[in-house]
């Protein structure tokens, strides 16, 4: 949709945020790079907002012509300091290019960033399972000519992760000593990424094993390097490395409609905060923008929207000139995966209807907060029923509108009967006490659940949504297209450590190719389709020392390391 009309308000309460003190040492961070391996079109940025280019929605669903449904999102957190100071960062609209984040890593010592640090990353970084699977079927040849590496595979050879020595040469900055960046699968167990030594780009989150989607996005970014010219908040010195992904259509319904964010955190503050949250803002417009209606379901820590009646539009399939969906309408899910959603709550728009200013678009960092916590934006609680917004209500809530649309006793947009409008969202999970140096993470699905017969109808959603946080829990084992490291458990060494011969005892895994490396990267040995069940390695010529081992199979690699002695 054009912003003409949507940003008018937007325009003006963001000529009343005050400026802070702080010095903007960056400039807005410029990059993107889209997911569009499956049905979603998703546009991800470094600069702490997803879906948008500031003009238009850039979350879309490709089998209905592209048409948005979600027009923008974005990465809010807060906290308060000892001395009982707000710090903020919660980006929303691009308004004339302000930002409340900047491009780079933060130093893991000092805290602190620089322009040219924030000029250096203002990119992403973005690879594919069918490119990891070609590298690695080629890798005794890049090993021998490493420069046809880099020419053919600059995404896998400048992979932005620990140690990699050739990050700089195909990058022209280095990468910052001894701190963890990218994912990857180390197959040698070194702690350092070198591709010609086997390790590759993957999707590892916490708790879980390392898995390689059809696409994956990466990208850094901070609040320290620029002054939050949207909230007005202080900066909180938090370092965030964005990790997207997507499985191809091959991978069928529902994960061919999802896109999965994760905002890894990183505090690189000195001093503990206090009631701290982090959320996501997102504002929907499922097509038309004027008749969404939202709701939540916090038992699968989801928020979603839906249409207000059968046809998507306002008046009938037109919208001012956006995209509609017409008669074929979907339900879209955004779901906390990893953590629990504990506050959601939904504020309106002051372009449409004349909603209370309480319930209106924050701009103050205050109003920011108070909106991340669950509360409106003047302060006064979320309560039960109607629209949410009722100074005599006693009855407090941590949800607004948390029932499923098709039931008449629930509490949702549709039993409250609540008139057309433009409304966004902020879900949120409570940290509490963030001390220096906390690492936590915020994953997501974003997923789009096609052709629900409304109004008040969610569908099948609420049950695709379960199948993917089933998924996630299995590292999404099992999904079309995922490419997993083989657990090291089916191959036994014997003996090791070697003298001069050892055999690797496989069993009945199937292995296409043995691969070993010293531990410099070099290639020292090389078999493709080896004996089955074992294979004897003659190490007699091998100096003492470490070797890794790659048993390459059609799931993946399984690492082992062999140990020579004299």
């Amino acid at each position: 949709m054009t912003k003409t009309t949507k940003l008018m308000g937007v325009l003006c309460w963001g000529l009343m945020v005050q400026q802070l003190s702080a010095q903007t040492l960056c400039s807005f961070p410029q990059s993107s790079a889209t997911l569009d391996i499956n049905n979603i079109k998703a546009r991800i940025s470094n600069s702490g907002d997803l879906f948008t280019n500031g003009q238009d929605a850039k979350y879309t669903y490709t089998p209905a012509g592209e048409v948005g449904s979600i027009y923008a999102a974005s990465l809010w957190m807060g906290g308060v300091d000892p001395a009982g100071n707000l710090k903020l960062a919660a980006m929303s609209y691009r308004v004339a290019n302000k930002t409340e984040y900047a491009a780079g890593p933060l130093n893991a010592t000092t805290g602190a960033t620089d322009a040219s640090t924030c000029s250096n990353w203002d990119r992403l970084f973005g690879t594919t399972k069918t490119r990891i699977d070609s590298f690695l079927a080629n890798l005794p040849a890049f090993v021998a000519n490493p420069q046809s590496a880099i020419d053919q595979f600059p995404d896998i050879m400048g992979w932005p992760a620990i140690g990699n020595p050739h990050f700089s040469g195909i990058y022209g900055f280095t990468l910052p000593d001894n701190q963890g960046l990218a994912s990857f699968v180390d197959t040698n167990s070194d702690g350092i990424y070198n591709p010609l030594s086997g390790d590759f780009p993957a999707v590892i989150l916490q708790g879980k094993a390392p898995f390689v989607p059809d696409q994956i996005l990466w990208c850094v970014f901070n609040d320290s390097g620029t002054a939050h010219l949207l909230s007005g908040g202080s900066p909180i010195g938090v370092e965030i490395q964005l990790t997207s992904w997507a499985f191809d259509t091959l991978s069928g319904v529902p994960f061919s409609n999802t896109v999965f964010t994760s905002h890894k955190t990183i505090y690189r503050g000195f001093y503990v905060l206090s009631d701290f949250y982090i959320g996501v803002w997102t504002d929907f417009d499922l097509g038309c923008y004027l008749d969404d209606y939202i709701g939540c379901t916090p038992a699968s820590n989801t928020f979603f929207a839906y249409n207000q009646d059968p046809e998507d539009g306002q008046p009938g399939s037109t919208c001012n000139g956006t995209p509609t969906f017409g008669t074929e309408i979907p339900v879209q899910t955004a779901t906390f995966l990893n953590t629990s959603m504990d506050k959601f709550i939904a504020f309106n728009s002051p372009n449409f209807g004349t909603p209370s200013p309480g319930t209106s678009d924050p701009a103050l960092p205050i109003e920011y907060n108070n909106y991340l916590t669950g509360r409106w934006r003047d302060g006064l609680p979320l309560t039960v029923g109607d629209n949410g917004y009722d100074p005599s209500n006693s009855i407090p809530t941590d949800f607004i509108f948390p029932d499923d649309p098709a039931d008449p006793a629930g509490w949702s947009m549709c039993t409250a009967n609540l008139p057309f409008g433009d409304r966004r969202t902020v879900a949120s999970h409570r940290i509490g006490e963030l001390s220096p140096g906390a690492i936590s993470e915020l994953t997501m699905a974003w997923t789009l659940h096609p052709n629900i017969q409304g109004p008040c109808n969610l569908g099948n959603a609420l049950q695709e949504v379960a199948e993917i946080q089933n998924a996630y829990e299995n590292s999404f084992d099992g999904i079309s297209g995922v490419f997993s490291p083989v657990p090291l458990s089916p191959v036994k060494v014997i003996p090791n450590p070697a003298n001069d011969a050892t055999i690797l005892d496989y069993g009945q895994l199937k292995v296409a190719a043995i691969r070993c490396f010293d531990m410099q990267g070099g290639l020292i040995f090389s078999q493709n389709n080896p004996n089955p069940g074992m294979q004897r390695i003659n190490t007699a010529a091998w100096p003492t020392g470490n070797y890794a081992v790659q048993l390459v199979t059609n799931s993946g690699i399984v690492p082992v390391r062999i140990t020579v002695v004299r």
